[in-house]
């Protein structure tokens, strides 16, 4: 969205004001959206969002600045009624419908059953369908086939060593990309 202007401003709750520095006015926007990192640096505090409340405190002394009951699985900011007017509402349900793959991405890419539930909780465009193959899962998986069992047991240390190699799909800070692993089958050190 295109921002018009920038300032500042100020929340005022019942018990507490608070600073809003870097206040974008974007014209296109249905709804106030409150970044929760901004008014914390803002405001020397911190919030705790639990499931069924959350509140905010002082940094220094964890003072409760503003507590607040979840509603329809947001978390309000009850404001001062002579600003019912001027915020309107600085929570937000998504109103931007995405693709699936887009949900599985920004979801930290889970299973295409779990997503089936996703449409009663969250926008997606487009119909439902098989998604793409995902680079990062199958990165992520690193699977190999299962070894035969073997029949042999050692009797003593470093009789019998099982060793494997894996190659890593990124290369680490000092160059490797392989990583060899030893373990003595009677002790089972590694």
């Amino acid at each position: 969205m295109i921002i018009k202007n920038t300032g500042f401003s100020s929340l005022h709750t019942d018990h507490t004001s608070f600073q809003l520095n870097k206040v974008f006015h974007c014209p296109q926007a249905t709804t106030n959206l409150l970044s929760i990192n901004q008014l914390c640096l803002d405001n020397n505090c911190y919030f705790i969002l639990v499931g069924i409340d959350f509140c905010v405190k002082e940094n220094k002394t964890d003072k409760l600045l503003l507590y607040g009951l979840v509603e329809d699985g947001l978390y309000p900011i009850n404001r001062n009624k002579n600003y019912i007017n001027k915020f309107r509402c600085l929570t937000s349900k998504l109103g931007t419908k995405v693709t699936k793959d887009q949900w599985h991405d920004r979801l930290g890419h889970p299973a295409d059953y779990i997503l089936l539930y996703l449409p009663s909780f969250l926008q997606i465009k487009g119909q439902h369908k098989k998604s793409s193959i995902c680079c990062p899962c199958q990165l992520g998986k690193a699977k190999r086939l299962p070894f035969n069992d073997s029949n042999r047991q050692s009797t003593r240390p470093l009789a019998l060593i099982h060793t494997d190699v894996w190659v890593s799909p990124v290369t680490s800070v000092g160059g490797c990309r392989y990583y060899i692993l030893f373990v003595d089958d009677f002790s089972r050190f590694t």
